[in-house]
């Protein structure tokens, strides 16, 4: 957000966009089944979020399992 002559916060579309490429895919494609960007805020939290993603401890699970390397 910037401030605008007046005051009042206005969106800067150039750090919106900016931003919003750094998104993961499945966030970007959440954001576009509400609506896409929008000068209302959305948020994306709890299950919905958590669904987005695979938890930490199965990566850990994951190379925990795999063969050493052998030299």
């Amino acid at each position: 957000m910037d401030f605008g002559a007046n005051g009042r916060a206005v969106t800067n579309a150039e750090a919106t966009r900016m931003l919003y490429s750094m998104y993961p895919s499945p966030v970007r494609k959440w954001i576009a089944k509400r609506g896409g960007l929008t000068p209302h805020m959305i948020f994306l939290r709890g299950k919905q979020l958590q669904a987005l993603y695979k938890p930490c401890y199965l990566d850990a699970q994951a190379s925990s399992r795999r063969p050493a390397a052998s030299h």
